[in-house]
């Protein structure tokens, strides 16, 4: 988790390192930069420390909570998963 945490604050900071972010901004990565940055300022402030180990259940919650108002996509009926 410490990684993740590290990772994560990195993102939530102002983008020093334009080269590096427009990097993984390319269709090549598949747009990476901007969907997690999007993602980590959906859920915090900029520049805010977050503590990813004592927001993990919360995050855990929103996953579930999504999952279950999201339409089974893909899925006949009676397949599993």
């Amino acid at each position: 988790m410490p990684t993740a945490s590290l990772m994560l604050n990195y993102l939530l900071k102002s983008v020093r390192h334009e080269n590096f972010f427009n990097k993984y901004a390319s269709a090549k990565f598949a747009k990476a930069s901007i969907v997690v940055r999007t993602w980590a300022l959906e859920r915090w402030e900029e520049g805010s420390v977050v503590d990813l180990e004592a927001e993990c259940e919360r995050l855990k919650e929103e996953s579930r909570e999504r999952r279950l108002l999201a339409p089974a996509e893909g899925h006949g009926e009676g397949e599993e998963c």
